[in-house]
């Protein structure tokens, strides 16, 4: 063995030697888990604050494990100990980096594969109730910001790295970007990514639907679905049913842009001129 590799090893050796001893429970208890929040830990050892930042921060020595945030933690994976630096999921940490998060908005339309844009900013969401939003942060990169809303419907799993993280719907999605067009970075990329469903569930559009301001959101629903009637098999009589919340007073596609748009009549809502080229892509 040449004297370089003697060091490495060496190296290694005297650096996780007392790892086993020191940590081995509490890294097995929760490896599976791979993003690990410090209140658990301190519940794992019974309150004991001293005894679980102790352990913690070993883990973090002896490289087991990396801080993402203040007291939210990645515990590598065994084939990852020796890798140097490891590149953590965004989609992992956004689905798992608050108790009852999920992944939300554009960052939603990344679980689907389906964003026509990549973004280094990341969405989460988390419960409307929660008295304070978490500050946004940055790691390896990437930023993360939390919006409260309500996660009572419209949410389905995915499993990311075998770790299962919650995520709006195709259906939610769709609502959601035509409500809150900037967090999905404009409606220009809202439509061109999610063109790329195969097709969505109007039942459960209907059914989600109320838990936004009707008139508008059925309007600007109901422009969307006739946009890809063809593609996502939609009937007349699901848009028929849309219809009938049409308002008497114009509504706009893009609330800002007041200018430059055209009426689509069976939605009385005024869609920007600028998007014709799409349908000519």
């Amino acid at each position: 063995m040449s004297n370089f590799v003697s060091m490495i090893v060496k190296k290694n050796t005297a650096k996780n030697s007392h790892f086993p001893e020191l940590t081995g429970k509490l890294y097995r208890a929760f490896q599976h888990q791979r993003i690990v929040y410090r209140e658990d830990v301190i519940e794992f050892y019974g309150g004991d604050v001293k005894k679980s930042d102790l352990n913690i921060h070993r883990l973090l020595k002896s490289e087991r494990a990396i801080r993402i945030k203040a007291n939210v933690y990645y515990f590598k994976t065994p084939q990852e100990f020796y890798d140097g630096d490891v590149l953590v999921d965004p989609l992992l940490i956004a689905g798992k980096v608050h108790p009852q998060g999920v992944i939300a908005y554009h960052t939603a339309l990344r679980v689907t594969g389906i964003a026509y844009s990549v973004s280094t900013h990341y969405q989460v969401g988390i419960p409307k109730e929660e008295k304070q939003t978490p500050r946004p942060f940055e790691f390896q990169n990437v930023f993360y910001r939390f919006y409260r809303t309500d996660l009572s419907f419209g949410l389905e799993e995915a499993v990311i790295h075998d770790v299962t993280v919650p995520y709006f719907s195709k259906e939610r999605i769709l609502l959601e970007g035509l409500m809150y067009q900037d967090r999905f970075l404009g409606i220009a990329e809202l439509l061109q990514s999610v063109e790329g469903f195969p097709y969505v569930n109007p039942d459960d559009l209907l059914e989600i639907l109320p838990n936004y301001p009707v008139k508008t959101a059925a309007m600007r629903l109901g422009w969307l679905l006739e946009r890809f009637q063809k593609k996502w098999y939609i009937t007349e009589e699901v848009l028929n049913k849309l219809e009938k919340y049409r308002s008497v007073t114009r509504l706009f596609l893009v609330p800002n842009k007041r200018k430059y748009n055209k009426l689509e009549r069976r939605w009385n809502l005024m869609v920007p001129k600028t998007l014709d080229y799409l349908d000519e892509m």
